[in-house]
């Protein structure tokens, strides 16, 4: 069951005037233990870099660039489909961010460093593959294959997180880090040839909780050690897929948003500081609200837990969406967008959407972007960029490169 947890932006899809209110967990926890306060886990973290613990070096490049082998190299610009190739601030003349000590790009509805004309559009959850038998909410699976074929088929190159063992599925790549399996595999170097792909973990566990506070149990991660190894293993899956040529993934999507959506969530600091080593967190701005329909197996109603006889249709994901962006500088929400790439709705909704022609981004006239983009209007810099400054790996074997 891949249920958000939280919401920020819940939008009724059957009754458009009517915002849903933000869902809070009923299982949050406290947190286990103290924890070091935010300029001690930096100085930490920063000597624990100056060990030489981060990993595999990689080789720098500026926009535009590809590194290692061949055309599974990036730089967050696949096709070079971006807005912002020089990687400057946002608004035009200003300078960008300062770096935080959690640098990422944070779940404010109308960010202030993206253009109010851009969208974003993410899926997370990828890859699937086939659920056998089907059921009613996944059908018979394999939704990001064919999501990565429109794409495609239309020259589009978005931006993709990845889980190499997704602990919360059914279907045949549930554990292809692992298995290698081929169909999984070629979805992986698909996303590598033609879009920006994200670490999203291995196991989509609650990060910052205790394994024994899930629901159902063993389904957390509640120290850093955890987290570290989340992330890595998950670069260790693509650096094999690559050959090397994305030895690391310096944009990073925390599962269900945790512990980074809500404000003073336990066991933030801790997640924070292991992923501030790696990579740049990338929150949404809005979210289509394609994950709050089903439990897993079955369809329910919006925010339900109760199966329903009816699945949502794209035209559901995609007016939620066309209420929050309205038209450019009119709408409640702009920037990132979170979708998912493993439901039958949201492959519906994505030409709605996103059709070069007739999608209701051309005809209101917003601009696609990407992740990276984004990351740029922020701090002026490109994520691998903001980790290696704020880590002091400029220079250095550990230093980051472009992806």
């Amino acid at each position: 069951m891949l249920r958000r947890v939280v919401r920020r932006q819940a939008e009724t899809v059957r009754e458009p005037a009517v915002r849903v209110a933000r869902v809070a967990a009923g299982r949050r926890r406290a947190a286990a233990g103290p924890e070091a306060g935010p300029q001690e886990a930096l100085a930490a973290r920063q000597a624990t870099i100056r060990s030489g613990t981060t990993g595999t070096p990689a080789s720098t490049g500026g926009s535009g660039s590809s590194t290692g082998s061949g055309a599974l190299g990036g730089d967050g610009c696949a096709g070079g489909a971006c807005l912002n190739p020089k990687c400057t601030p946002w608004p035009a003349g200003t300078k960008g961010a300062a770096i935080e000590t959690y640098p990422g790009t944070g779940f404010d509805p109308k960010p202030a460093y993206i253009p109010s004309d851009v969208i974003i559009p993410t899926l997370d959850d990828v890859p699937d593959g086939a659920v056998s038998p089907p059921t009613q909410a996944k059908a018979s699976g394999g939704w990001a294959a064919k999501n990565l074929s429109y794409l495609d088929t239309n020259k589009m190159h978005w931006d993709l997180f990845i889980n190499t063992s997704n602990d919360w599925t059914a279907n045949s790549c549930d554990n292809w880090g692992a298995s290698m399996n081929a169909t999984c595999v070629a979805g992986v170097i698909d996303i590598l040839k033609r879009h920006n792909p994200g670490n999203h973990t291995m196991h989509h566990w609650h990060l910052g909780t205790p394994p024994a506070a899930t629901m159902p149990a063993g389904k957390g991660c509640g120290d850093a050690p955890c987290v570290k190894s989340e992330l890595l293993g998950v670069e260790s899956v693509m650096s094999a897929v690559s050959k090397g040529a994305r030895p690391h993934l310096t944009r990073f999507r925390a599962p269900f948003g945790e512990p980074y959506e809500v404000a003073g969530a336990p066991g933030y600091d801790l997640v924070a500081a292991t992923v501030a080593r790696y990579a740049v967190s990338v929150g949404w701005n809005l979210d289509s609200t394609d994950s709050l329909y089903d439990d897993g197996t079955n369809c329910t109603a919006l925010n339900g837990t109760t199966p329903v006889a009816t699945c949502p249709m794209g035209q559901d994901i995609a007016h939620a969406v066309e209420i929050l962006i309205g038209t450019p500088g009119t709408g409640a929400s702009y920037g990132i967008l979170l979708m998912h790439g493993i439901f039958p709705w949201t492959h519906d909704a994505i030409p709605l959407l996103f059709g070069p022609v007739t999608g209701y981004l051309a005809t209101t006239k917003f601009r696609v972007g990407t992740v990276e983009d984004a990351i740029c209007w922020k701090y002026g810099m490109h994520s691998w960029d903001v980790i290696n400054t704020l880590n002091h790996l400029k220079g250095t074997p550990q230093e980051l490169g472009p992806n």
